[in-house]
């Protein structure tokens, strides 16, 4: 099988405002992503939302964050739930399991699903499993028809072929194809976002180098429910001095986002999987990510690693929280410190 080789990653600093909180990022510098193979897996069962399980465990590296010392969590987490599930559809008449007598067939998706793990995980490994065998079926979750950036980017790709099933499905395979799962979330391969990138029409990904994109962006989280600006009407009135133009994504197609971010220099946004839509600009664009300061627990560096892959200039403003005392820390809104962003933006 096909090997995609270990590799050791070494970072550039990102530029933090306040400059005190620069050191919180010294012991990421450097990180390894280990390799990954594309597998044939016999006798193996896969619930609903993409658990493989075979002779009651998990199989490794068939999702990301199941192993190392932060993340040992999720693996017993998500051992319980998918036993249960298997033995509700073994024994129960809730779920039944259901045997794929097709073959070849293929399957990219886990536990964690939205915009960024689409974009920086499941389209690589579908490209990929594609890539390897042409006459393999992707597993398709039906509800998928309903996530219309899944539906878009997939229609890119040339002479797919979707196998479609029912979102709470049990499925037992004779032989599954998979592509190993990147170790954590936070671990990016340069070589997935170029290869991403190179199935997006010319005509959508337009900015081919720094020489073609030139608008300054603003992605605003303003519909959104949680994760907001407070004092967002200040911050715009800020950034409309230095030329930027403020964008909402929701509801937004996804060639939309593609194509105008493909034509912007510099990106301003919330921590959010709308920062995902960087791996669109060209390399060698400024990336500010607003961000809450970092406590002693947790430091959210996927952005700057993400940035860092794309090979972006990085500038973190980190912000005051609201109410901390009320919610779960990623959930909280922002208090935006003008004063530092302005200086991010005169560093630029």
């Amino acid at each position: 099988m096909k090997r995609i080789k270990k590799t050791s990653i070494r970072l550039s600093y990102p530029e933090v405002s306040p400059k005190k909180h620069e050191n919180r990022f010294e012991l990421n510098l450097v990180y390894t992503e280990k390799s990954r193979r594309l597998r044939k897996i016999r006798n193996v069962v896969a619930i609903y939302n993409g658990l493989l399980f075979k002779n009651l465990k998990l199989v490794p590296k068939s999702v990301m964050n199941l192993t190392g010392r932060k993340d040992n969590t999720f693996y017993l987490k998500f051992w319980r739930h998918a036993i249960e599930v298997f033995l509700v559809s073994k024994f129960g008449k809730s779920l039944e399991l259901t045997k794929i007598k097709e073959e070849p067939v293929g399957m990219v998706h886990g536990p964690w699903f939205n915009y960024f793990f689409w974009v920086t995980e499941y389209l690589p490994k579908a490209l990929r499993l594609i890539e390897s065998n042409k006459n393999l079926k992707l597993i398709y979750p039906e509800g998928w028809d309903n996530i219309p950036y899944v539906k878009d980017s997939l229609s890119f790709i040339p002479n797919k072929s979707l196998f479609k099933i029912p979102d709470s499905s049990i499925l037992s395979f004779t032989e599954l194809h998979i592509l190993d799962s990147r170790q954590y979330s936070n671990i990016f391969i340069k070589e997935d976002i170029n290869l991403v990138r190179s199935v997006i029409p010319k005509n959508i990904l337009v900015g081919s180098s720094l020489n073609n994109a030139k608008k300054r962006v603003y992605i605003t989280r303003r519909n959104a429910k949680r994760r907001k600006v407070s004092n967002e009407d200040k911050l715009i009135e800020l950034l409309d001095k230095y030329g930027f133009e403020t964008h909402c994504f929701e509801n937004k197609s996804f060639d939309y986002q593609v194509k105008l971010l493909s034509q912007t220099e510099i990106v301003v946004s919330v921590h959010g999987a709308a920062l995902t839509n960087m791996i669109w600009m060209s390399p060698g664009s400024k990336v500010i990510e607003l961000n809450a300061k970092p406590s002693k627990e947790e430091l959210r560096i996927s952005y700057w690693r993400l940035a860092n892959a794309c090979d972006h200039k990085y500038f973190l403003c980190n912000c005051n929280q609201e109410n901390p005392e009320n919610l779960d820390s990623y959930d909280l809104n922002i208090q935006v410190d003008l004063a530092n962003l302005e200086k991010i933006i005169s560093l630029i």
